[in-house]
């Protein structure tokens, strides 16, 4: 459960950046 947590918040992160950049 914590890994896929953390999956969904770097492809989260990696929206983001997207969007930043």
């Amino acid at each position: 459960m914590l890994l896929s947590l953390v999956e969904a918040k770097i492809h989260l992160l990696k929206l983001i950046y997207e969007i930043v950049i």
